[in-house]
């Protein structure tokens, strides 16, 4: 028989709507050892490369060096993170699902976030899932803007899915592959193959199938960063759920050992060189979400910004028509703090000069004040 590709995948973040109303203060994604630390050594005691859907936007409540530490945490143990849309973080108007946006703010969403994972795990993400399964057909014109081949959103049955391009089949939509959540039907209803959800010997019983059925070869393998967890107070606490644990433990021996199963990340399933890669489309010049908004931004980028600087900014400030972000590496705090809405710390020196050097270099421009309109890239990817 023929075998299935399997991939773990699993979306990283905090139960959403417990986070947005403040039921707990937190940070569940580490659950005190239980969260992706014990999934990640479960993960590596079974070989398996996890495929990590990370909600970077979730930087905009624990800051954006805590998000970093958590994609490094993922990529130096050699697992995969990749982009996890919640726009409700960083959306002004609080819009919870991708489908509820233009396909321009779509754009800049992903752009946000995939920026936001390569410039801390120097790794651009191959997939995408939209959260809360919430995505439209503009979302995967989106991904495909970004370089983002793959997308896992489509769970078929769920109300948010505004689109529906397959079922349980790995196809090709505007522009990428989708991999979509798969599913068993039980009592008229679409199961995922959820840790949480569904029982060893459904998830048996769904190989077997998809092994007699030729359009079906794919298995995605889905929990959550917080599923070996349980609350009994609406998540105001939580304690180890064992069972959980040996309940993954007992998928991942069976995946591995017994199932003639191959598991591999999901940026693995489908191949992506040569012919088979899907065309990425020029990316269209997207103004930033930050710039989005009524100001256009100005963003002043060098290496030791001194008196000069300050003074071309403070005019700039004072006509109360632009937002202003310094990307430098030493500064005097106490000087451009009051001036700048945003100052980005690059780290070190070497790293400022040769990141600025070959951005600025593709866009064709050479200087130390850039517009947000003529550099949207080194925005993007300088300020994510």
């Amino acid at each position: 028989m023929k075998p299935i590709r399997v991939a773990v995948t699993i979306d990283l973040e905090n139960p959403q709507t417990p986070l947005f109303e403040k039921r707990f203060s937190d940070n569940r994604i580490w659950s005190d050892g239980w969260g992706v630390e014990k999934i990640i050594d479960l993960l590596d005691a079974y070989g398996v490369v996890g495929s990590f859907f990370t909600n970077v936007y979730e930087s905009a409540v624990w800051g954006r060096s805590e998000m970093e530490r958590i994609c490094r945490t993922i990529c130096d143990a050699g697992h995969h993170v990749e982009l996890h849309t919640h726009p409700i973080w960083i959306d002004e108007k609080r819009r919870e699902n991708m489908f509820q946006l233009p396909l321009f703010e779509q754009q800049g969403i992903v752009e946000w976030g995939a920026d936001f994972i390569e410039r801390c795990t120097s790794r651009r993400p191959v997939c995408h899932r939209a959260g809360a399964y919430g995505f439209n057909r503009d979302t995967l014109r989106a991904c495909d803007a970004a370089g983002i081949a793959i997308d896992s959103s489509n769970y078929m049955g769920h109300k948010l899915c505004r689109t529906v391009v397959t079922g349980n089949e790995i196809v090709r939509a505007e522009g990428v592959w989708e991999l979509p959540v798969t599913f068993i039907r039980s009592a008229g209803q679409c199961i995922k193959t959820d840790l949480d959800w569904i029982d060893e010997k459904s998830l048996r019983g769904f190989v077997d199938a998809a092994r007699v059925d030729e359009n079906q070869n794919f298995l995605n393998f889905f929990f959550h960063s917080y599923s070996l967890t349980a609350t009994s107070d609406g998540f105001k606490t939580f304690q180890p759920d064992h069972g959980k644990v040996r309940k993954l433990e007992s998928i991942l021996q069976w995946l591995t050992n017994d199932a003639g199963c191959e598991v591999v990340p999901l940026a693995q399933v489908v191949p992506l060189d040569g012919e088979s890669k899907p065309e990425v489309t020029k990316r269209p010049e997207i103004i930033p979400i930050e710039t989005v908004a009524v100001k256009p931004t100005i963003a002043f980028v060098k290496l030791n910004p001194q008196m000069r600087i300050y003074k071309q900014a403070q005019a700039l400030k004072e006509t109360g028509r632009y937002r202003l972000v310094l990307v430098a590496n030493r500064y005097d705090r106490e000087l451009f703090e009051p001036v700048f809405d945003e100052i980005i710390d690059f780290g070190t020196d070497e790293a400022l000069k040769q990141y600025c050097a070959r951005k600025t270099n593709q866009a064709g421009l050479n200087r130390s004040i850039l517009t947000a309109n003529q550099l949207a890239d080194v925005l993007r990817r300088l300020a994510p």
